[in-house]
């Protein structure tokens, strides 16, 4: 299912749990995958919807903010996601509920015959489509979710829901960023790629983190904080970390920027250093 048809799937189901008065959806709503955020007002006596918020705001094929590339209309397919119109013209039908159309297929070769395509011409019945080799973003989830099963989930039955969540903290936290060895960075873990960049006289601290790849499905890339006063290029440190791990293992990147992202307790937030090092700014501010 395409991304834009999940988002519209949930403001439709929007009574759902809704905290208050479930004919009343208007505010913020984040998705049920948390991939976004979507904006519900009032349109007249309708209701409409515009994107807000990304969760994975920059596109790994080309490294730039997410567009509208999947729009059959040349003229839209440029139109950046973030502030797009979702929808407009749902009709309240009742109480918690809306009506309108959507409809979205997966990929494959029997929702692109024909007659299946007439069926739904005749019903005025859009058919949204992802491109092939569009799987980046699920293939990366699903290989993490997959390790997390396989080796911490399924040994063991888990009676308490906290005993489990902390077990899952221990398990991301502990094992699988500081001792377990990852394919994708050259079978080391984070935390060597990180330890072996600080080494670096010029390096503060770093973090690494993967981008989606055509050709290897994640490439390693780091963001680094130099110390004060010191510079160093790019390749320099790439050169030290295959000095030190391996060619193989070095990142494909590092990004040089002037302050890390961090929490309220100093600790560095990698999801906003990916962010910061890909778009290359260095003014994303520090959590309150």
């Amino acid at each position: 299912m395409s991304l834009l048809a999940r988002f519209i799937l949930l403001i439709i189901l929007l009574a759902v749990g809704t905290p208050a008065s479930a004919a009343e959806p208007y505010g913020t709503w984040l998705t049920g995958d948390g991939d976004a955020r979507i904006r519900v007002d009032r349109c007249g006596s309708n209701l409409c919807g515009t994107i807000v918020w990304l969760k994975k705001p920059i596109d790994p094929a080309t490294g730039k903010p997410q567009v509208d590339d999947k729009n059959p209309n040349p003229a839209l397919a440029k139109r950046p996601v973030i502030g797009l119109p979702l929808f407009s013209g749902m009709r309240a039908t009742g109480p918690g509920k809306w009506s309108g159309q959507i409809y979205n297929a997966d990929d494959g070769s029997t929702y692109a015959s024909s007659d299946y395509r007439k069926a739904l011409d005749a019903r005025g019945i859009e058919c949204s489509m992802s491109r092939k080799g569009d799987c980046w973003d699920n293939a990366v989830a699903e290989s993490f979710f997959a390790t997390l099963k396989t080796e911490l989930i399924y040994r063991r039955n888990w009676p308490a829901r906290l005993e489990l969540r902390a077990a899952v903290f221990e398990y991301i936290e502990v094992f699988y960023n500081r001792r377990r060895l990852h394919s994708s960075i050259g079978y080391n873990s984070p935390a060597d790629v990180e330890s072996a960049l600080g080494k670096h006289p010029a390096v503060h601290e770093c973090a690494v983190f993967g981008v989606d790849d055509r050709k290897w499905g994640e490439a390693v890339h780091a963001a680094v904080e130099l110390n004060p006063g010191h510079s160093v290029g790019e390749q320099e440190l790439i050169g030290h970390v295959k000095m030190l791990l391996d060619s193989v293992k070095a990142p494909k990147r590092i990004h040089i920027v002037a302050q890390l992202p961090r929490s309220a307790v100093g600790k560095v937030l990698r999801r906003e250093a990916k962010i910061m090092a890909l778009l290359d700014l260095d003014d994303i501010p520090r959590q309150a």
